[in-house]
């Protein structure tokens, strides 16, 4: 199967289970976005049988979503804890160091 049309097939489910599982648009059009991308980049490997490209694509979408959901906790969590005056200096990320990893 060509990607095009991997990607016609899967692309509309693949949206509608991001948004469902983080209820953001933007979010989840991004996971899905990012996990067809890596699906193309590693398209030999992933769509060799007996690999099912869709399933290894919805895993990758899942785990970005996931791993949106614990930053956002993590962040959350740091905010609160600065209001409370129990967070050291040196405990808050680095907001800039993180904006050049990305």
């Amino acid at each position: 199967m060509e990607f095009a049309e991997f990607f016609e097939r899967t692309a509309p489910g693949l949206v509608r289970m991001c948004f469902l599982t983080t209820l953001d648009r933007e979010a989840a059009a991004d996971a899905a976005q990012e996990a067809l991308s890596r699906a193309w980049r590693d398209c030999a490997r992933v769509g060799e049988p007996p690999n099912d490209p869709a399933a290894w694509t919805r895993t990758v979408a899942l785990n970005l979503c996931r791993n949106r959901w614990r930053r956002l906790v993590r962040q959350s969590r740091l905010a609160a804890r600065a209001y409370t005056d129990e967070v050291r200096a040196d405990e808050l990320p680095d907001l800039d160091l993180q904006r050049a990893l990305r």
